[in-house]
């Protein structure tokens, strides 16, 4: 046994010396440290309410219907709001005349100053129902703030809705920007202005993208920093709420 334990011991070195030394372990590239969840926000997108009690009388663009800018949503029934600005408008017309009868009165020194602004007071509160009857008669329309499409209808034709209550909501699909959330120690690499690459999950295919817009605040929880970024160029095949993964060492 002793000889075998001496040979043992004599080799050791030797054959320590011909194992490879162990290799440290790679530091992870900044490709995975970056390969993070990206959404795909409208730049424009609302959620229409109605600023008026009234009945729905139609709704000419349908759910996933395109629309311009300006073009009528939802239509209102508004024949009393019509009737009670014909009523002001009379009351109006009554306040003028006082007025004016006043003025001619006040030539025979049979009426006072007082009764003059009195008069002119009157007419100026007629005036204001007039203009508060035709700005709700502006809202019995309710028209796209921009060009876009409908995604969402919270009403019908011929419900009657409460002044603040959701309509529909509509998004714009000609222009996005990117949200994400990358890990806050890779602030050093990426600024304002850095180019990255974003592979959409439905489409399969990278875009070119730029970071527009880093948020001021480092989330302590996750320890992470939100960033919003613009796409390099116009896809029409890209809808609003894809997802896919930034890689900003990749691009």
């Amino acid at each position: 046994m002793r000889p075998l334990l001496l040979g043992l011991l004599l080799w050791a070195p030797l054959l320590m010396a011909q194992m490879p030394a162990a290799v440290p372990p790679a530091e992870p590239s900044l490709v995975t440290a970056t390969a993070v969840r990206v959404l795909l926000v409208p730049e424009n997108e609302a959620v229409l309410s109605s600023q008026i009690a009234a009945r729905i009388t139609a709704l000419p663009v349908p759910l996933g219907g395109h629309f311009k800018a300006g073009q009528t949503l939802v239509q209102f029934d508004c024949e009393e709001a019509s009737a009670r600005l014909h009523m002001a408008e009379a009351e109006l017309a009554s306040a003028h005349e006082t007025l004016v009868n006043k003025q001619q009165l006040q030539t025979l020194r049979a009426a006072s100053e007082l009764d003059i602004r009195l008069a002119r007071a009157g007419k100026a509160r007629a005036a204001a129902q007039v203009e508060l009857m035709r700005a709700q008669l502006r809202h019995c329309t309710l028209v796209a703030p921009f060009a876009g499409q409908v995604v969402k209808l919270r009403v019908h034709a011929h419900e009657t809705v409460a002044p603040g209550q959701p309509l529909l909501e509509i998004i714009d699909n000609s222009r996005f920007r990117f949200q994400l959330h990358v890990p806050s120690r890779l602030l050093s690499h990426i600024k304002a202005g850095s180019r990255f690459a974003v592979t959409i999950d439905e489409t399969g295919s990278r875009y070119p993208a730029v970071v527009k817009v880093i948020n001021g605040r480092v989330d302590p929880v996750s320890q992470t920093v939100e960033l919003t970024a613009t796409i390099d160029g116009h896809y029409p095949e890209l809808l609003a709420g894809m997802s896919g993964s930034a890689d900003f060492d990749g691009r």
